[in-house]
C-alpha cells in the first residue's frame, strides 16, 4: 500500500482491489498476511478491517540502528498483549 494521495482515482481503486484480493488469496490459503509500506492510520484500519492484523512500516517505526530495534522490540514484549501473542 505505497502513498495513493497523488494518484487518479482510478488507480487508488485499482489499488485498493489488487490489495483486497491478495489480502484475500492469503488468507485463504492459511497465510499469516504481513502488510508492508504501511505509512499511515487509515491504512492501517484499512488492513484491520480485512483482517491483516500484522503490519510494517513508517507508521510502526522509521529505520534504525539494530541496538535501538533491539531496544524497541525489548519493550514492545513488556506489553501484555503483544507478549502473549509471541508466546503462542
Amino acid at each position: 500500500m505505497n502513498k495513493t494521495a497523488d494518484q487518479p482515482p482510478f488507480l487508488r481503486f485499482f489499488l485498493m482491489f489488487a490489495s483486497l484480493h491478495a489480502i484475500a488469496l492469503g488468507l485463504a490459503l492459511g497465510l499469516e498476511v504481513v502488510a508492508e509500506g504501511v505509512e499511515t492510520e487509515a491504512q492501517r484500519q484499512f488492513l484491520a478491517q480485512e483482517h491483516c492484523s500484522t503490519i510494517q512500516g513508517y507508521l510502526i517505526a522509521r529505520p534504525m540502528p539494530a541496538a535501538n530495534a533491539f531496544a524497541l522490540a525489548g519493550s514492545l514484549l513488556k506489553v501484555p498483549r503483544i507478549r502473549a501473542a509471541v508466546s503462542k
